[in-house]
C-alpha cells in the first residue's frame, strides 16, 4: 500500500481497519505521502485518514459516489471520480497557485523558514501595502517555529524551506488537510523522503517562484509573493490578485 498516492476504503468496517497488520500498513503509506479516504464506515474510523464520510456530503467524491453504473452517465460519474481522486491526491497543477474554488483561504500565505536566507527580505517585502494589502502573510522562523500542534489546514499556500525529516513528518496530517482543501504546497531544500509539497518547482508554470527565491533580495521576495497570488490571465486580462 505504501506505493500507492490514493487510497479509498469504501463500506470497511473499523474493526477491519483497527487490524495491527492494516493499522500499520496505512499508517506508514500515509506517513509517506499516500491520500487516504474512507467513506461509509461501519464503525468509527481511525482520525488519520485525510477524508472521512458518512457517504451523504455535498461534495463531488459523495455525489460522483452514489451515481456510479456501468454505462451512459453513471459510468461518465465514474471517470469522473478517478480525475477528480487525481487531481485532489497527486495535485495536479494549475496555472494559478491556489485554486479558485479552494476550501482554504486563499489570501493566507504561510512560511516555513529553516534558514535566515531571505528571512529580512520577505518580512520587508510582506510590509509591502501592495502585498499586505492583499495577502495574509504568516512567516515561522529558526528563532520562531511553528508551534507544536499548529494548524495548517486554513493556508492556501504553504512555503517550507529547510526543514528536517523528522520536523516535517509531525506536521503531515494538518498539512493533507490543507491539500485537501486546495492547498498548494511548495517545498524547497527539502529531503526526497519529503513527499507533502504538490507544487513543481521544475515546471513551467512554477520555476519563477525558484528563481525568484534563489535570486533573493526585498525585491524579488515581492515579485514572488505577487507571481504566488495571481490568477492566470483570464481571456487576456492583466493577472492580478486572488483576492480581487
Amino acid at each position: 500500500m505504501e506505493t500507492q498516492d490514493v487510497i479509498v476504503c469504501d463500506y470497511i468496517g473499523s474493526t477491519i481497519l483497527a487490524d495491527p497488520v492494516i493499522n500499520e500498513t496505512l499508517i506508514s503509506a500515509h506517513n509517506k505521502g499516500t491520500e487516504l479516504y474512507t467513506l461509509r464506515t461501519m464503525g468509527t474510523p481511525p482520525d488519520y485518514f485525510d477524508y472521512i464520510s458518512d457517504g451523504n456530503s455535498n461534495d463531488p467524491i459523495c455525489n460522483y459516489l452514489n451515481n456510479l453504473s456501468t454505462e451512459g452517465e453513471g459510468l461518465e460519474n465514474a471517470e469522473n471520480l478517478l480525475i477528480y481522486l487525481v487531481k485532489d491526491g497527486l495535485n495536479i497543477q494549475n496555472s494559478s497557485v491556489v485554486d479558485n474554488d479552494a476550501n482554504v483561504g486563499n489570501n493566507e500565505f504561510l512560511f516555513v523558514l529553516g534558514t535566515e536566507f531571505n528571512e529580512l527580505a520577505l518580512s520587508n517585502a510582506t510590509s509591502n501595502a501592495n502585498v499586505s494589502s492583499e495577502l495574509n502573510i504568516t512567516i515561522f522562523t529558526p528563532d520562531n517555529p511553528v508551534p507544536e500542534g499548529f494548524d495548517f489546514s486554513k493556508y492556501g499556500v504553504i512555503f517550507i524551506e529547510s526543514q528536517d525529516e523528522s520536523v516535517v513528518s509531525g506536521w503531515d496530517s494538518s498539512i493533507n488537510s490543507a491539500k485537501m482543501g486546495g492547498s498548494k504546497v511548495i517545498g524547497y531544500n527539502l529531503s526526497s523522503n519529503i513527499t507533502l509539497p504538490n507544487v513543481d518547482l521544475s515546471s513551467d508554470e512554477y520555476t519563477d517562484i525558484e528563481r525568484y527565491w534563489v535570486q533573493g533580495g526585498e525585491t524579488n521576495m515581492e515579485s514572488m509573493l505577487k507571481f504566488m497570488g495571481r490568477n492566470s490571465p483570464d481571456h487576456g486580462k492583466e493577472k492580478r490578485f486572488l483576492s480581487q
